[in-house]
């Protein structure tokens, strides 16, 4: 028993070796030729592929020059990282189908593609496309690359792709029938359509919160979600065929301004959710600065330049989901809802877009989930921060309840201060004085008026104008003094712009307690009130 565990260890150690060395020197054949059996065929691992860093050979050398390093592709998806280089890739197709009609598609990020096929050595067909070609001048008009092929039955044909691109490349190769490119196309916006969807429910959801709220954090949502949902769309290509079909764009450059708005906009967006400028100063001074870089580098690329865009752009955002990450969890404690509810849609936004840049800049394998996974991570942050804000609502309201009621005790506990007073400029320079002496004041148009104020509140101190319609000052004082004796001991003070002595006595005889000669004054005001109202002393 023991002898035959032994010899099948050693058994399947040799059969490894063995494997992996076949492996290895597979990389120095070529690649098998695409057997056209189906409607449609992956063609990754069907290419060899030649990296010209020089841009030095021409189609004439990829076809007659066997010596070229060509290397086979082992991966559907091709990638590489930001480069100036051309990309040659080459196989052979033998078409085993009936029909003869099929379409290169490549799903990719390439900025100028060239197709040539051959047939007996001679070229057949040579077809010029790529991203940056507008929609109506591509070989098929769709947003898509593809590039109709005539494939005779039972012919074998040499396929060479030509790549150029000044950022990164992102293609997989696939060989298709119309119908089936078509079918392909369909799920595709199938998706797509879900994406743009959810985000347009998003953005009008919290436009409609912003027209009742009117709060600034809103707008930042607002336009984070538009600039992702622009720059997943220029990814797909919809604006290219829907929007601008017959305007060349220069997509590479687009992208990177986008992602600099997205950045921008999640800066503030971060800073207004958890008012990081009052609670985390260096932390809010460090995610403005790092928003200021990704907006002038963004916008500079357009004229100096792109290679290093995209690496750069990604470092940054890595840099701000750092920051953000820190201040959301210092918050925890005091807004754990929002908090929470922050890490987690960031998360997920981060961690599908970190993906796909990852794999754009070179330092991951391309595959199909990374392509899906960003504008899925999207979506996701784009719901939990709707639910963000929706707790933001509930924490507003909280706070504007307490502070109603912090102002209604407050309020309660001012003194109350009666004018008694016909004048409506004396009324407004009294209630404006009075309030800033910490006083609520009351507005009494004459001396009737008055007597029925009285025992509404429990008056501090009474200004009581002499001359007056209805009932006047004297009669007035005369009338509170009677009512009780609640009501003999509080102050009245006389307003008149007689000065005359006689009067000023006749006024005291009344039951007033002092005299004060308009003009009026906040300095006079303070210290009658000083004076007669020790209990409410004011500074």
């Amino acid at each position: 028993m023991d002898d035959l565990r032994s010899f099948s260890f050693h058994h399947y150690l040799y059969l490894t070796i063995i494997l992996l060395v076949c492996h290895i020197l597979s990389g120095t054949t070529q690649a098998a030729p695409i057997l056209l059996s189906t409607h449609s065929s992956q063609m990754g691992n069907h290419l060899d592929v030649l990296e010209d860093q020089q841009h030095q050979f021409t189609i004439h050398d990829i076809q007659k020059n066997t010596a070229l390093d060509f290397n086979p592709l082992f991966n559907d998806l091709f990638t590489s990282g930001p480069s100036n280089a051309v990309y040659w890739f080459k196989g052979t197709i033998i078409n085993d189908q009936i029909s003869s009609n099929f379409w290169l598609v490549l799903e990719s990020i390439p900025t100028i593609v060239e197709v040539f096929l051959f047939k007996d050595g001679e070229m057949s067909q040579r077809i010029h496309g790529g991203a940056n070609l507008a929609v109506n001048k591509r070989p098929i008009a769709h947003r898509n690359q593809m590039f109709p092929l005539i494939l005779e039955r039972n012919q074998e044909y040499q396929l060479v792709i030509k790549i150029t691109s000044q950022g990164a490349v992102r293609t997989d190769f696939q060989l298709l029938t119309p119908e089936e490119a078509f079918l392909q196309v369909d799920q595709q916006s199938l998706f797509q359509g879900m994406f743009i969807g959810v985000m347009l429910i998003m953005l009008f959801y919290n436009l409609v919160l912003w027209t009742y709220i009117r709060d600034n954090i809103y707008l930042y949502y607002i336009a984070f979600v538009l600039c992702s949902t622009s720059y997943f769309s220029n990814l797909f290509g919809l604006p290219d065929q829907f929007l601008w079909p017959a305007i060349e764009i220069f997509r590479a450059g687009i992208n990177l301004i986008q992602v600099a708005f997205i950045i921008c906009f999640a800066a503030l967006f971060t800073r207004a959710l958890f008012e990081s400028k009052e609670r985390f100063p260096t932390l809010d001074r460090a995610i403005l600065l790092l928003a200021a870089m990704a907006l002038i580098n963004g916008i500079a690329f357009l004229t100096t330049g792109f290679a290093a865009g995209p690496m750069l752009m990604s470092c940054l955002l890595l840099i701000y989901t750092v920051l953000a990450s820190i201040i959301a969890m210092k918050s925890l404690s005091r807004i754990p809802r929002q908090a929470t509810l922050f890490i987690i849609g960031w998360f997920a936004y981060f961690s599908g877009t970190s993906l796909l840049a990852l794999e754009v800049i070179g330092i991951i394998p391309g595959s199909y989930l990374n392509l899906h996974l960003a504008p899925i991570g999207s979506m996701i942050e784009a719901v939990v921060f709707s639910l963000a804000l929706a707790s933001r609502i509930k924490l507003l309201q909280s706070e504007r309840d307490e502070l109603k009621q912090e102002r209604s005790e407050l309020l309660q506990s001012k003194p109350y201060a009666m004018i008694v007073e016909d004048d409506p400029v004396s009324q407004r320079m009294l209630t404006k004085m009075l309030s800033s002496l910490n006083y609520q004041p009351v507005v009494a148009c004459d001396g009737q008026r008055a007597l029925d104020l009285l025992s509404n509140h429990p008056w501090s101190i009474i200004f009581m104008d002499c001359q007056m319609p209805i009932m006047d000052g004297l009669t007035a004082t005369s009338e509170i003094r009677a009512a009780g004796d609640e009501y003999e001991q509080t102050p009245i003070i006389a307003l008149s712009s007689n000065s005359s002595r006689g009067f000023e006595k006749r006024c005291l005889q009344a039951g007033m307690d002092d005299y004060l000669c308009k003009p009026l004054s906040l300095e006079k005001i303070k210290w009658l009130i000083n004076k007669h109202n020790p209990s409410h002393l004011v500074n």
